[in-house]
């Protein structure tokens, strides 16, 4: 009898977990966010994607764990086509290598002079 008591808690447990693990998740209306390396905060919409057929399952858990804020982020990383930057890569969708298109992910916050760190001399300045 002992086993099917321990048995009932371990699936509860299990439940709890899962659950937790999912209400980090971005559910409809809301916007995930991250500091966006001094090009004014980047906001993730999951509407947005949502309206062009995407679901979770296609950035999670292949791309991205599931847990909010795990992921490292950079220009750099996306620029060679991970996280982000495999379907922001000039053929699913618009390029992140784009400076006309900053503004679409870089949406709020306090942003740099306008396309500064495209000098030249470097494709992303803060990515030092």
């Amino acid at each position: 009898m002992g086993w099917i008591k321990n048995s009932v808690i371990a699936a509860a447990l299990f439940t709890l977990v899962i659950l937790a693990e999912n209400a980090a998740a971005v559910g409809p209306g809301k916007t995930l966010a991250w500091p966006g390396g001094g090009r004014g905060e980047v906001l993730f919409e999951g509407d947005e994607h949502a309206e062009k057929g995407y679901t979770c399952k296609d950035c999670h858990p292949g791309l991205f764990n599931m847990k909010h804020g795990t992921a490292k982020i950079t220009m750099a990383a996306l620029d060679r086509g991970g996280l982000c930057g495999a379907c922001h890569n000039g053929t699913t969708t618009f390029s992140t290598k784009d400076p006309k298109k900053c503004h679409e992910c870089h949406k709020g916050g306090k942003k740099r002079d306008k396309h500064a760190e495209h000098d030249g001399k470097k494709k992303h300045a803060h990515d030092d």
